[in-house]
């Protein structure tokens, strides 16, 4: 009767060791994971940066009336893809 009771309790502890095993296993997985997801998101927040600079300095050249029609097209796309960036972060956030 101990034995049943003794072997019955071993087999718990190796299905728990199991089972932690792969909680770990899946852990480090997710960890990376993350890592990966981060490093994008600051790739991104870093690109949109760079391109609300530059989408002001043309803004700026614009009102200046410095910039010909290419340039405004060129910051018109600019200010579009700013738009996309920002709703591409707002949905990582």
């Amino acid at each position: 009767m101990h034995m049943e009771r003794f072997d019955q309790l071993e087999e718990r502890i190796n299905k728990t060791v199991e089972k932690v095993a792969k909680l770990t296993e899946e852990n480090k997985e997710l960890t990376h994971t993350n890592q990966q997801l981060q490093a994008k998101i600051q790739e991104l927040e870093n690109a949109n940066s760079t391109l609300k600079e530059e989408a002001e300095k043309l803004h700026k050249l614009e009102k200046d009336g410095q910039i010909g029609e290419s340039q405004k097209e060129i910051s018109e796309k600019v200010k579009k893809m700013i738009q996309k960036l920002e709703i591409v972060e707002s949905g990582l956030s």
